[in-house]
């Protein structure tokens, strides 16, 4: 079993290279995607037992930062695990070794968390607003009637979905009066949350 070997190898791995994996993750978690900090220790540590260290972390943060009671699932973790590993005291001592490091994992298991909460909707990771001209022809096509000037915005997301739709003036002052009361909200939330 994966879960069983890779426990077996966190427990042999040297305590500084342990350490420096845990506080790897725990510092740099906000910084950089998950996929980067893990290419970015695997440049600083090699190692089967490295990578077995950071799939289980991974593995218990997929685990515990969408649930509400945080304590109750650890313990329902630990218990399990307890069971399971009753007969293998080497991925046992590889557990209580990560269990021991869980408090100084907080910051990245709420990072995921966060992630996760970010991306429960598509969020915006780039836009483009485009101001055309359009001329709008005389029935029979022998004069401009008419000139229109629609904008037309452009969304990317990071599901790698991607919505253009297009709106006039009227739209686009009523787009600013909602983004300037969406700012205000914010800024209130911050004042009254900050910490």
């Amino acid at each position: 079993m994966e879960l069983i070997d890779d426990l077996v190898q966190i427990n042999s791995l040297d305590k500084k290279d342990y350490q420096h994996v845990v506080v790897a993750i725990s510092n740099n978690c906000g910084e950089l995607e998950w996929g980067m900090l893990v290419k970015d220790i695997s440049r600083k540590v090699d190692g089967d037992a490295i990578k077995a260290l950071i799939r289980f972390i991974n593995f218990l943060s997929d685990n515990v930062s969408e649930l509400i009671g945080y304590n109750s699932h650890i313990k329902e973790i630990n218990e399990f695990l307890t069971k399971l590993l009753n007969d293998e005291p080497k991925a046992l001592l590889g557990w209580e070794r990560v269990k021991g490091s869980l408090e100084d994992l907080d910051a990245f298991f709420l990072h995921k968390k966060e992630e996760s909460i970010k991306n429960k909707f598509s969020r915006v990771t780039s836009f483009k607003i485009v101001t055309d001209v359009r001329p709008i022809f005389s029935m029979d096509k022998k004069s401009i009637s008419k000139i229109t000037y629609p904008s037309i915005l452009k969304i990317e997301t990071c599901d790698d979905k991607e919505f253009v739709c297009e709106f006039y003036e009227d739209t686009l002052d009523k787009l600013i009066e909602e983004l300037q009361v969406a700012k205000d909200k914010l800024k209130l939330i911050r004042a009254n949350y900050a910490k």
